[in-house]
């Protein structure tokens, strides 16, 4: 994936947290973060930068919010977006309760 379409698929999912890879096969993850920190819309989504560990420093400076090695597990990258995202409020109508079994009776 290049960064133009990670860029379109935030868009349209507006998601409580982002993970950049920072090689792009286009080269662009670095421009991605530049764009979402740019972006008053994105300006406070936390975003993990997942790069060389050499490259911890120049991620933070650009503006992510966390940063994952790229030796990283996959529990590890977890571990830190249940950190870091935001929460997400879902709108979910409650189920009504039962009657109480007294009032079942009769």
């Amino acid at each position: 994936r290049g960064a133009d379409e990670a860029w379109r698929a935030i868009e349209t999912e507006q998601p409580s947290c982002v993970i950049i890879g920072a090689a792009f096969a286009d080269g662009g993850g670095w421009d991605l973060l530049h764009r979402l920190r740019t972006n008053p819309a994105y300006a406070e989504t936390p975003i993990i930068v997942r790069s060389p560990a050499h490259e911890r420093e120049r991620a933070l400076y650009q503006g992510a919010s966390a940063h994952a090695a790229s030796d990283y597990s996959r529990e590890q990258v977890a571990a830190l977006v249940a950190r870091i995202a935001r929460p997400v409020q879902v709108d979910v109508e409650q189920p009504r309760a039962a009657a109480p079994r007294w009032a079942r009776m009769g």
